[in-house]
């Protein structure tokens, strides 16, 4: 099992006592949920042993515990969180060099190329910059709906789509740089502001 990360022990003093035993979490890749070990707390005799660890169930807890990164405490954490920056930014700015690339070809050609290449600038925008608008105001309602309120799940849901429709709204009625300069301000303006 490895080393100890925890003791818990439910009904002390009493015949039916148990102690449960929890592995160190972040000391393996794997993912150590379902590795604990269970004790008679009278006897001591062993209830439950860790989980048998088959190749199958090894590389389902590996590939898991590389997902929730526990392994490797808050340096490996922040360094998932980096590379997960880099690759938003390597895409975005994918998708804009590949718009940019392509407008002047576009720009030569018919004006139904024309259009579709400003409906394909503004679907990236509304994907890079208007999902992200979105996901804002779904923390702002989030925080600003009443806790009360009936449904208050799908109303925050029905506000997160509402963003992201009236960004696109927005992109389609303004010109494509106006357009990201407009969305990213609200955007920073809205992070700058939330504290959720």
């Amino acid at each position: 099992m490895g080393p100890v990360g925890g003791l818990s022990i439910q009904n002390p003093g009493r015949t039916d006592a148990r102690i449960d035993v929890r592995p160190v979490v972040g000391n393996r890749i794997e993912l150590t949920k379902g590795r604990s070990m269970s004790f008679d707390g009278v006897s001591g005799v062993v209830l439950r042993m860790p989980d048998e660890s088959r190749p199958s169930l090894l590389a389902q807890r590996v590939m898991a515990g590389l997902h929730f990164a526990q392994f490797g405490g808050y340096p490996m954490r922040w360094l998932y969180f980096l590379c997960g920056m880099v690759s938003c930014a390597m895409i975005a700015t994918g998708l804009v060099h590949f718009c940019i690339k392509r407008r002047r070809k576009y720009a030569e050609q018919s004006v139904a190329s024309r259009r579709f290449h400003r409906l394909v600038e503004s679907l990236n925008l509304v994907v890079v910059a208007g999902l992200s608008l979105a996901c804002t105001g779904l923390l702002w309602a989030n925080r600003l709906l009443p806790v009360q309120l009936a449904q208050r799940g799908e109303w925050e849901v029905s506000v997160f789509f509402l963003i992201w429709t009236a960004a696109l709204a927005h992109v389609l009625w303004r010109p494509t740089l106006r357009g990201w300069t407009e969305q990213l301000a609200v955007l920073v303006l809205l992070c700058m502001t939330c504290r959720c």
